[in-house]
């Protein structure tokens, strides 16, 4: 969650430094586990129909207590609007647009760490956690995916192809944006093509083709922000979110963002002897030695930076003096701010493409409420040493997160996803 001029932190949450991994109670838009009917892990329960850039960017300065839930399943369904929208009468959308059908999304999960790819053939098993908390905020504006098998319900049994997706939504304003979002996005990415997009190569053998899925998940945004402004002006809607998120599709990893919530990948770097870099050799060891290097995949979109604003200017909106999209938000690209949209807000994401290498140990993604507690570069390092003691993903994401709130003051919505890359 931002802040705006008018956030007020709520009173300190007196936690206890001594129960770094406790997990502490959080308010979401969900329904409780008994509402919801369970599926089994990767079993697609809906009826919906869906059918190398290396990368080569430097590290960027980055930005808690968590609840421990066992796996839910977010509402399919039309986003059903607040009391306060019937109240001063705005209507629901009179049906659901054909565009943003969605299958159940998987979220946290206290034992995310052994759920893996259902794909045993992918040259690259995945496992996924996630922790959370509303921090210092009186109400928690953050949803986040975990879906590993995310071919949809119509892909052919036995089929060797792997997609998963996963995304952090950091709300502003409230949590409806959000919701609306993170329940589409993916959906409308397999509509654009995202399966299906492919191209031979010289060895005869069919792989994803980057340029084209990079358009998918283009469009993917460009639907899912529209549908969302339609419900904004029925519903009366004034929120928004940013967003990070990231798609497996094969060996193909692609990371999308909007706003100012982050990616952060942990890949193997080797120094030799005469390298300035020997920081992780470890006493007594013999070169060449290796360390987990932090790249940063995103780009903060904030309204402050000059390509920003200038687009901004150009759109008719401007930046105060304090930073700010119109005087009111700082980031300049988002889902939803149906009233900043012709000022300039834009919903158009940064994406980078690069094949897995055995090189690549895990993805971080996190909110800028985690981020601004850790810098990009610390947290591959915690992480990696928490992995090195025997902790589990959840109990990784868990100590992150507690860590940011109690020891790094950390006040706003906390979200972060740790996705593990394991070769096989």
């Amino acid at each position: 969650m931002h802040r705006s001029l008018c956030d007020e932190h709520a009173e300190d949450m007196g936690a206890d430094p001594e129960e770094a991994d406790s997990l502490l109670p959080n308010k979401r838009l969900r329904r409780s586990v008994e509402d919801v009917p369970q599926s089994p892990v990767g079993v697609c329960t809906e009826q919906s129909s869906y059918s190398k850039d290396l990368l080569s960017l430097e590290m960027a300065p980055a930005s808690a207590n968590v609840e421990n839930k066992q796996p839910l399943l977010l509402d399919a369904g039309p986003v059903s609007a607040k009391d306060s929208d019937a109240a001063t009468g705005s209507q629901p959308l009179p049906q659901q647009p054909q565009d943003v059908a969605e299958p159940s999304l998987l979220t946290s999960s206290s034992t995310a760490a052994l759920i893996v790819s259902p794909n045993d053939s992918a040259k690259t098993k995945l496992s996924v956690a996630a922790s959370e908390d509303k921090g210092r905020r009186p109400t928690m504006e953050d949803v986040h995916v975990m879906l590993l098998d995310a071919r949809g319900c119509d892909h052919v049994a036995g089929s060797s192809l792997r997609i998963s997706f996963f995304g952090i939504w950091d709300g502003h304003g409230g949590v409806d944006c959000a919701t609306f979002a993170s329940e589409r996005l993916h959906a409308n990415a397999l509509k654009a093509g995202l399966a299906i997009k492919r191209k031979q190569v010289a060895t005869g053998q069919s792989i994803p083709d980057v340029k084209a899925v990079k358009e998918c998940v283009l469009e993917a945004f460009k639907k899912t922000d529209e549908a969302l402004l339609q419900a904004c002006t029925s519903r009366g809607w004034t929120d928004g979110a940013c967003a990070v998120c990231c798609w497996v599709v094969e060996e193909l990893c692609i990371v999308a963002n909007v706003g100012d919530a982050k990616a952060v990948l942990a890949r193997e770097k080797v120094v030799d002897s005469t390298a300035a870099d020997k920081r992780a050799a470890t006493a007594g060891s013999a070169p060449p030695w290796s360390f987990l290097k932090a790249v940063t995949l995103t780009r903060e979109h904030l309204a402050l930076h000059a390509a920003e604003r200038s687009r901004i200017e150009k759109s008719g909106g401007f930046v105060s003096a304090d930073g700010r999209l119109n005087g009111r938000m700082q980031v300049s690209r988002s889902f939803g701010d149906l009233a900043l949209k012709k000022a300039g807000c834009s919903s158009t994401p940064d994406i980078q493409a690069f094949e897995l290498t055995d090189k690549d140990k895990f993805l971080v993604l996190g909110c800028d409420g985690f981020w601004g507690a850790w810098d990009g570069q610390g947290c591959v390092d915690m992480a990696s040493n928490l992995l090195k003691e025997g902790k589990d993903d959840k109990g990784i994401t868990n100590r992150l997160l507690n860590l940011a709130i109690r020891e790094r003051g950390a006040k706003d919505n906390c979200s972060v996803m740790i996705i593990r890359f394991q070769r096989q």
